[in-house]
């Protein structure tokens, strides 16, 4: 996230979208809220780095069958 979050402070005007999932499938909505969770995380994160909660969205996935993970995209710029 470091990496990210260097690159949002140099370009003010990027969006960004924290996916996060999980490997475990404990049923849709237990992976659901931990998705949710992780993905808060990181976006809180990024918040005290400086980055304003307003450039960042959240999206949990939940279930993936290679890995949990967070992955931050590229949504739009202003």
């Amino acid at each position: 996230l470091n990496n990210v979050i260097e690159i949002l402070n140099s370009n003010p005007e990027i969006l960004v979208e924290v996916r996060a999932s999980t490997k475990v499938d404990k049923g849709t909505k237990n992976n659901k809220s931990l998705s949710l969770k992780r993905a808060i995380e990181a976006m809180n994160y990024m918040i005290s780095q400086g980055i304003p909660a307003n450039r960042i969205k959240t999206n949990p996935i939940g279930f993936n069958t290679r890995s949990a993970s967070i992955v931050v995209k590229l949504v739009e710029t202003f």
